[in-house]
């Protein structure tokens, strides 16, 4: 399959070059803002429809969000108590 860009990063870099906010870019797709937030978080991916939207107002391809996972916040907070022990 070869290499595959992380879409967060790719969409992080659209809105810069475009100049645009979360929220103009949410208006614009046609994407939820709280999707859009979760998704640069890092938190949640985007459903099918909102990485098709994501898709056609980016080219970033909606497989690509299947692929991302998110950060788990348990993860961090279970290893720190794992150490302490």
């Amino acid at each position: 399959m070869g290499n595959r860009a992380d879409p967060v990063t790719l969409l992080e870099q659209h809105l810069i070059d475009r100049g645009e906010t979360q929220s103009d870019f949410a208006r614009r797709s046609g994407v939820e803002r709280s999707v859009v937030s979760r998704a640069l978080a890092r938190e949640r991916r985007p459903g099918l429809d909102s990485a098709s939207r994501i898709q056609e107002a980016t080219g970033i391809p909606a497989a690509w969000w299947a692929h991302f996972r998110p950060r788990r916040k348990g993860r961090a907070k279970a290893a720190q108590r794992r150490a302490a022990k």
